[in-house]
């Protein structure tokens, strides 16, 4: 027990080769000990056998103090410090008013544990200078633990950004981690946020604890944001989680196919909700690609005012477009998906399923229009901006109207139904409109225009 030492005094302990060894460092054994007699260096040298240092600062109120911890120290200020090699286990107490606990590396095969007390902490992992901003130090285990419970407002901020990957980062209720060995476990920490490096990672949001909140910063480059646990599911994910894009090729993938039920999911500005899941809060800022794998269940989408920069892949389920708004690269539908209703989509359309368009305005396509298998029903009318090309499937006029930039109909579709066809076939870089029943392959012309 190092209960104080004299000024500017080296204390050196070794452990030495035999049982176990604790070395405590602070005034008491219980939560008044502080480390303010602690005037001198403290040293100390693990042995062969186990070593471990526990230092107790949580009788310290006030002054903010600064604390960091290294692969092989740990400071407070500039009026502590204590050195270690060759532990087995490291241990910080901080002070019970609020405290900065800089964490800028670990030693590899020591466990780290920070003990925080006020309830108003910020925890950052990062390297310091010359190489700033990375957590590549963090060698052995790390544990940021709060002594209360996730309602204090703890800060831990993990950050990465300083580094260049693409790395693979996992988020859990109890964990961060990173490809290469890194692992920083949280216990009741209200508020996490991880940067991620630039490069183009992927990041995977397994879980998040109800009451807490996460946020995620992508770094420079095209990054993926993967959220579901490891049943393929959004059970778990709960709290608020905010995903802030680092590149305009940001992607967020939320996998739901692991739930068997119907489900309902709604696209609202830059959120997703799901009916079921009544303590999920998720936004997406910045990302240009959205893929839903919902539900086996009968699923069905709901658009309202989606960011304009969006784009969306849809595995299963409907989509109900209403007054809607989707912008992006292109709208994948594959054989299970379904769209329907009226509204703009600032995107090219490949779809394998089954689209209908429907509603008092139509439904506005401004890129191209391809079909690849499924159905396309128009009982209202469907405004393509570029070409429609029918590789596959059913297109049916129902008493509707489609105006589009050239129409092509290939030997395996069938273009049907009743209604009226405006393709342009006079600009150059449009596809020419096939006049003629003869040209048309599967064409079944029953009435109108």
């Amino acid at each position: 027990n190092v209960r104080a030492t004299a000024y500017e005094t080296d204390t050196t302990i070794y452990t030495g080769d035999g049982p176990a060894t604790t070395v405590n460092v602070g005034s008491t054994d219980d939560a008044t000990s502080n480390i303010d007699g602690i005037l001198g260096e403290v040293i100390v040298h693990g042995g062969t056998g186990a070593a471990a240092v526990r230092i107790d600062d949580r009788g310290t109120f006030g002054g903010s103090p600064t604390y960091t911890v290294t692969n092989n120290s740990v400071t407070r200020d500039d009026d502590f410090t204590l050195t270690y090699t060759s532990l087995d286990s490291l241990t910080l107490a901080v002070s019970a008013g609020p405290s900065i606990i800089n964490v800028q590396s670990t030693a590899a095969g020591v466990a780290t544990l920070i003990n925080t007390q006020s309830g108003e902490d910020v925890i950052t992992v990062a390297s310091g200078p010359p190489l700033p901003n990375r957590i590549d130090g963090v060698l052995g285990i790390l544990t940021i633990a709060a002594e209360d419970d996730p309602t204090s407002n703890d800060q831990l901020i993990v950050d990465d950004s300083g580094n260049t990957g693409p790395f693979h980062y996992h988020v859990a209720k109890t964990f961060i981690s990173r490809d290469g060995g890194v692992m920083i476990n949280t216990i009741n920490i209200k508020q996490r946020r991880l940067k991620t490096a630039a490069g183009g990672s992927v990041t995977q949001v397994l879980s998040n604890l109800s009451g807490t909140a996460l946020t995620v910063d992508g770094g420079a480059g095209p990054n993926t944001f993967a959220i579901g646990d490891d049943a393929n599911t959004l059970d778990d994910v709960q709290g608020t989680v905010v995903l802030n894009a680092g590149s305009v090729n940001d992607t967020a993938e939320f996998n739901d196919q692991g739930h068997n039920g119907d489900e309902t999911y709604s696209v609202m500005g830059n959120a997703l909700y799901v009916a079921r899941l009544t303590d999920f809060n998720l936004t997406f800022n910045g990302v240009s690609g959205l893929v839903l794998d919902s539900s086996i269940g009968d699923d069905s989408y709901f658009l309202n005012g989606p960011n304009y920069d969006l784009g969306l892949a849809i595995a299963y389920g409907s989509i109900a477009l209403e007054k809607g708004i989707l912008s992006g690269n292109t709208l994948k539908l594959n054989s299970q998906a379904v769209l329907s209703g009226y509204g703009a989509l600032y995107a090219s359309i490949v779809t394998a399923g089954q689209i209908t368009a429907e509603g008092p305005n139509p439904l506005m396509i401004s890129g191209a229009y391809w079909q690849t298998a499924g159905a396309t029903d128009v009982p209202g009318e469907l405004a393509v901006g570029g070409a429609v090309a029918l590789e596959g499937g059913t297109f049916t006029l129902a008493d509707g109207i489609l105006n589009a930039n050239g129409v092509q109909v290939g030997i395996g579709a069938l273009l049907t139904g009743i209604g009226s066809i405006s393709a342009d076939a006079t600009q150059p870089d449009s596809t020419a409109f096939l006049l003629g029943i003869e040209q048309f392959a599967g064409l079944v012309a029953d009435a109108g225009t």
